[in-house]
């Protein structure tokens, strides 16, 4: 833990010493430590690690770390549906939600010991799963049809398969019809399924996005006759800019991207920050010599804000957990990506004013390689988001979602500009 240093709130101190001794523990013990502790004093110490950068269940729940309980909402999506897509930005906790329902069809029932889907399961009924995750997979090394490759044979070893096939296509049909006859019907998770293209957006590695745009749209092809071996498809991503061109085959999925029922299945509301991060909130008003209530306004101005309804709103997690570490408001959005391609599209489209921008429907699928839409794509990557439904349907106002996300457009805009100018001066200087 970073920032401050991970803490144990002084009313806390003495009772974990307390827990530590009785144990017949050395009780010496660093108190703003709580990992430090072994996992068989977890009952007598309450304390709850920040799960920052942990994208799996089974490591969360291990390292003792917080969970904020979405298996409600999730009970509700596998059992209400089958072909879903889910698009968030970065940094939401999609992975995390693809490692819930892997962990619940494996029927790993010990992972969600105390959650809300632990008696409302039927954890004798498991379904094998195909987890891709294209974060991990190596297709800048090789092409990604090679990789595909080589990760269909990743997923065909855990269930003792071998495909024979030389071509990634044939290949993800022949490991959905064997593992389908050797375990029943599949669950396929496909995480950051953009990422191939998003990787390459730029001007002068366009050819490779629109290169892997059809690899993808190839693979996935495969899923359309492929009904009856699946139990489950859900495919999360960025953006869905690639949207019509990758799932021409696939035109059965159920976009829950702007589903009112779906809107806090990432992220935290604030209901669940004042639930699940009470320690850290006490701890947080002590550093920052704040009241209660001047925390939580202050944490709303700042972090608060992500809609995808404009009704719902919610936290990014990992700026959530970043605040809590170090116990400083500041910006903590700058660290999860570096958006000089927005900053291109921007100049490019000399638009810079955002600001509560009207937009219809349609701009929320209007996006493609070719012809990128910029008020779409501020949209996906989270730097605008859904402030408000208009009086006419299907249109929404579109704004920041908070200080930080602003201050950083901002400096980000600042900083594009602040070489132009010396540039600028440097030639008037030169030239007299």
């Amino acid at each position: 833990m970073g920032g401050k240093g991970a803490f144990l709130p002084c009313w806390c101190v003495g009772r974990a010493k307390r827990a530590v001794a009785e144990c017949g523990a050395y009780a010496d013990t660093n108190p703003g430590r709580a990992s430090r502790f072994p996992a068989k004093f977890s009952v007598l110490y309450p304390i709850k690690n920040l799960p920052i950068g942990i994208q799996s269940l089974i490591e969360l729940r291990a390292f003792n770390g917080i969970y904020v309980d979405k298996t409600q909402l999730v009970h509700q999506l596998v059992t209400t549906g089958k072909y879903y897509f889910f698009a968030r930005p970065r940094r939401f906790g999609k992975s995390l939600l693809v490692s819930t329902l892997k962990e619940l069809f494996k029927g790993n029932k010990a992972v969600f010991a105390g959650l809300w889907i632990e008696d409302q399961w039927d954890w004798s009924q498991t379904s094998p799963v195909i987890h891709i995750s294209f974060d991990a997979v190596d297709y800048q090394t090789d092409s990604l049809a090679e990789a595909l490759t080589y990760e269909l044979a990743r997923c065909a070893a855990l269930y003792d398969l071998v495909l024979t096939s030389n071509s990634f296509k044939r290949q993800f049909q022949d490991l959905l019809e064997k593992l389908h006859a050797k375990a029943g019907r599949v669950v396929l998770l496909i995480d950051e399924y953009d990422k191939p293209i998003i990787d390459y957006l730029e001007t002068s590695a366009l050819d490779t996005a629109k290169t892997n745009r059809g690899v993808l749209r190839e693979f996935y092809s495969i899923l359309k006759s492929a009904d009856e071996q699946l139990r489950l498809v859900f495919i999360t991503g960025i953006s869905k800019f690639a949207k019509v061109s990758l799932f021409l085959h696939l035109n059965n999925l159920n976009d829950i991207s702007l589903n009112k029922n779906y809107a806090a299945l990432a992220g935290y509301t604030q209901t669940e920050i004042e639930t699940y991060f009470e320690d850290y909130l006490k701890a947080a008003e002590q550093d920052l010599t704040l009241s209660r209530e001047e925390l939580l306004d202050k944490m709303k101005f700042w972090y608060n804000g992500f809609s995808w309804d404009g009704t719902t709103r919610v936290y990014n997690p990992f700026v959530t957990l970043s605040f809590f570490d170090n116990r400083e408001f500041r910006n903590y959005w700058f660290s999860t990506r570096s958006p000089n391609f927005l900053i291109e599209q921007m100049r490019k489209h000399g638009q810079f004013a955002i600001e509560n921008t009207p937009v219809n429907s349609v701009i929320f699928d209007k996006f493609d390689i070719e012809d990128i839409e910029l008020v779409s794509l501020l949209f996906q990557t989270g730097y605008l988001t859904i402030k408000a439904r208009d009086v006419e349907p299907g249109s929404y106002i579109l704004d920041y979602p908070n200080h930080e996300v602003r201050q950083s457009m901002y400096q980000f805009l600042l900083d594009d500009l602040v070489p132009t100018v010396r540039r600028i001066g440097s030639y008037r200087t030169d030239t007299g």
